[in-house]
């Protein structure tokens, strides 16, 4: 074995094999298999669905409470007929006769807006009795409209929009609506002015993210879309044999 001649420089190493050039037809037909991002649902489009859905609701629960109150609160009721008709007359019997004076005047609005402030125990438990009939209401309605018709309530199909996950943009499962639909109705429907401070702060939160998602979206890993650039093709049914 003859010996390595030191002036002479070492053997190159063998060529790394290089990987097969890609075409650029081949390249675009990968690319065009990616499906693309929905559209986020336009703010305007997304407030006058839920304003539609919410106006159905309110009819609704407004049918029931009108069935529900004389049973569960009648005294609260009649309390209620009492004392509104009570300061009714007498705005309206200020009204008609002002005072001479303007500081009169404003002590007559005083009296009445105290008057008016001392609401009694019986109207404010009816109040709360409505509130919460409300809010169990509207749960159940937004998560039976949104589960059983794959995301799209009669506002959100009329204006053509959908919720989907945002996995793979198909429709959510129940607990998500559930969550979703829970979250809407508490902080949206709420007598409790901190719950009702949430609810307004969680409408204004779509502003700030290019996705327009609410906190409820956020939690229930939802997003309301574009129906016009839905991705999702739902699955053939199954023929029956």
């Amino acid at each position: 074995m003859s010996e390595p001649n030191p002036q002479e420089p070492p053997p190159l190493p063998p060529p790394i094999p290089l990987p097969a050039e890609v075409s650029i037809d081949a390249f675009l037909e990968d690319v065009a298999e990616v499906p693309a991002l929905p559209r986020p649902a336009p703010l305007v489009w997304r407030i006058l669905a839920y304003l539609l859905d919410w106006a159905i609701a309110t009819i609704a629960v407004l049918l029931l409470l009108k069935w529900l109150i004389p049973m569960e609160h009648a005294d609260g009721f009649a309390e209620l007929k009492r004392w509104g008709a009570e300061i009714t007359k007498e705005y309206t019997y200020l009204l008609k006769h002002p005072a001479n004076s303007f500081a009169g005047q404003i002590e007559a609005n005083r009296q009445l807006m105290e008057k008016a402030s001392k609401i009694p125990d019986s109207i404010v438990e009816l109040f709360a009795f409505a509130a919460l009939v409300q809010t169990c209401f509207f749960w159940g309605f937004f998560t039976i409209t949104e589960y059983f018709t794959q995301g799209s309530s009669l506002g959100k199909r009329i204006f053509n929009l959908r919720v989907a996950n945002t996995l793979d943009y198909s429709p959510p499962g129940f607990f998500d609506t559930l969550m979703r639909s829970g979250w809407k109705s508490i902080f949206y429907c709420s007598a409790s002015l901190p719950l009702l401070i949430i609810g307004v702060i969680d409408a204004h939160v779509p502003l700030f993210n290019i996705r327009r998602r609410s906190w409820h979206d956020m939690l229930s890993r939802t997003e309301v879309i574009d129906a016009c650039t839905d991705p999702w093709i739902p699955p053939p049914r199954e023929e029956e044999e």
